[in-house]
């Protein structure tokens, strides 16, 4: 559910000119708390956090980080294409903006779901 109100900040940001900044310095705090996490992770249990790491954070994380970075560029791209178009091409690109945030939506979803199931069954399978 988080993974899908990311999705939906990114787009709303993406609707305004003052979201650009905003975007960046989002993209920058998530990749920061999830360098911060594995860093932590492996500072306090060493190398054998390795297994632990490789399900709980990489396993989600292989889809959601290029889906948020490819959201993040649409709604860059749509900024500043709002910037220059007149009202009839705004809304013509409005449309397909909102056509890619749904399927933006339905992927982190399927992220989710990755995060909350297959991840727990597969580290307590490592249990």
């Amino acid at each position: 559910e988080a993974n899908v109100w990311d999705a939906i900040r990114i787009f709303f940001l993406g609707t305004c000119i003052i979201g650009i900044p905003l975007i960046m310095l989002y993209l920058f705090i998530k990749g920061f708390s999830i360098g911060f996490v594995v860093c932590f992770m492996i500072m306090n249990n060493g190398i054998s956090a390795t297994q632990t790491i490789l399900m709980s954070i990489l396993l989600p994380k292989l889809i959601y980080i290029p889906v948020l970075l490819f959201a993040a560029y649409y709604a860059i791209r749509f900024s500043f294409i709002a910037l220059n178009a007149l009202w009839p091409d705004l809304v013509k690109y409005l449309l397909k903006y909102l056509v890619v945030v749904v399927i933006f939506i339905m992927l982190m979803g399927l992220t989710g779901y990755i995060e909350g199931y297959l991840t727990f069954y597969g580290i307590e399978n490592m249990v």
